[in-house]
């Protein structure tokens, strides 16, 4: 890749993407205050619903986030244990690193 390309790109990401005027908001992960972009639509698009219905009165809330890895860290593995804003619990469900990204599932079981 362009090493100007790749430049502009990063400089995108924290200008546009992560930008809070723009896309994202500051969330705690982890304790941890860092931008956050959650993706509705994506996940949506690949399920029809975000939240699926396990049996009567358990279901499945899911969630797409796209976290920069500056912010977040090491990679996180599957299976690990996230907490959002101090209060929700999920589990990683899958995560992939995208052009300084990374792009979390995280799902947790509700009841």
């Amino acid at each position: 890749m362009n090493e100007a390309f790749k430049a502009q790109l990063e400089a995108d990401l924290g200008n546009v993407w992560f930008s809070n005027d723009e896309f994202c908001d500051y969330h705690l992960v982890d304790g941890v205050k860092m931008h956050v972009l959650f993706d509705k639509y994506e996940l949506d698009k690949n399920d029809t619903s975000s939240t699926k219905v396990a049996t009567e009165g358990i279901y499945t809330d899911q969630l797409l986030i796209f976290v920069p890895c500056s912010e977040f860290g090491a990679k996180p593995r599957t299976g690990r244990t996230v907490i959002l804003d101090g209060k929700k619990t999920y589990r990683v469900a899958d995560v992939m690193t995208e052009d300084g990204l990374y792009r979390m599932q995280l799902e947790a079981v509700r009841g």
